[in-house]
């Protein structure tokens, strides 16, 4: 099937499981393509140059995918991610957008994916627009391994995460909050505790 501006729906968004649909919203991050900066595991740009997607959706665009997705494939969840853009909201302005009218079409439930924000404001406007769920990645742990693996995600310290978790979880509650570490990445065995 295709859009109304004749995107077909597989370059806006894949099935993650059998009642999971998932996408980037945003298929570009001001890191990726720069040495200096850009997450050695980060491959956001590849399917973008094999025209396996497009680098921006629209809200409408999601919309409609979601909709055929929740009403031929029996979807019950929708995992919204981005690149990072060079704004202080880091992407959450582009999240809320696309959430607000997958929720108002579908009543789906969302989940968000973005570095944290610079005010975490954005997390009552994520949670506002329907967002039920977030999820911000530290990718690893130790600050040394973030430096080297991703110089420049790692400028945002693992101390502002932790903030920044705090703050989620006052919005979305307990159990509505994730991260992600990636193993083999060096922090060797790493055990974290974090309590809200």
């Amino acid at each position: 099937m295709h859009t109304a501006d004749d995107i077909p729906y597989w370059k806006l968004a894949q099935l993650h499981s059998h009642d999971v649909l998932a996408t980037t919203v945003l298929q570009t991050c001001v890191r990726y393509g720069n040495a200096d900066t850009k997450c050695q595991f980060c491959a956001i740009g590849e399917s973008l140059k094999g025209d396996r997607t497009i680098a921006r959706k629209t809200p409408e665009q999601l919309a409609s995918v979601t909709w055929v997705a929740k009403h031929d494939d029996g979807i019950e969840q929708v995992v919204l991610t981005t690149g990072t853009p060079p704004t202080e909201d880091r992407g959450t302005s582009i999240l809320c957008d696309a959430a607000g009218t997958i929720k108002l079409r579908t009543g789906l439930a969302i989940q968000a994916q973005c570095e944290p924000p610079a005010d975490f404001i954005w997390f009552n406007h994520l949670h506002e627009t329907g967002v039920d769920s977030l999820g911000t990645h530290l990718e690893a742990w130790d600050e040394e391994v973030r430096a080297g693996i991703m110089p420049g995600e790692a400028q945002v310290p693992v101390s502002y995460y932790l903030k920044a978790f705090k703050a989620a979880v006052a919005i979305f509650g307990r159990g509505q909050v994730s991260t992600y570490l990636l193993a083999g990445l060096g922090d060797g065995s790493v055990r974290v505790i974090v309590k809200t």
